[in-house]
């Protein structure tokens, strides 16, 4: 009886040992820096695409009190917080950035067809004012 308990048990602690042993030998996410947890996130960055990016919780449940109230908020591109984030409660971290993409157009693009800027509107017109000036202030001026 003794040796059918001692197998189960080591045959216990062996399926759960090989249940949370990494194939890959990488660790799953966890509490580590943001260059291991999401190296996605500098090729975002770097691509130019994003104006900015905002953190989103996979599931409510799963996510700290932290990152609910933050979730789906928009941060500039230069102000993304890591995640974990610092006062995160939990364990395991499931939160994700995703990118804003740029919707503006590049400058090079912009005001090409339609620019009146430059163009003189009445070229032809001459002044049509009638030179007297309707402004009060200048009536007191012109009684003295």
């Amino acid at each position: 009886m003794l040796i059918a308990l001692t197998l189960l048990i080591v045959m216990i602690l062996l399926i759960y040992y090989y249940k949370n042993k990494s194939s890959s030998g990488i660790k799953k996410p966890g509490r580590r820096p943001i260059d291991q947890q999401h190296p996605p996130l500098h090729s975002m960055i770097d691509s130019n695409k994003y104006w900015g990016m905002y953190i989103e919780c996979t599931h409510p449940k799963l996510c700290c009190q932290a990152v609910l109230l933050l979730d789906k908020k928009p941060f500039p591109i230069d102000d993304v917080p890591t995640l974990p984030l610092k006062n995160c409660t939990k364990k395991r971290c499931f939160c994700k950035h995703t990118g804003l993409l740029e919707m503006r157009k590049p400058q090079r693009q912009r005001r090409k067809v339609h620019d009146r800027r430059s163009a003189i509107r009445f070229e032809n017109v001459t002044d049509r004012r009638a030179h007297t000036d309707r402004r009060s202030v200048n009536w007191e001026i012109r009684l003295h």
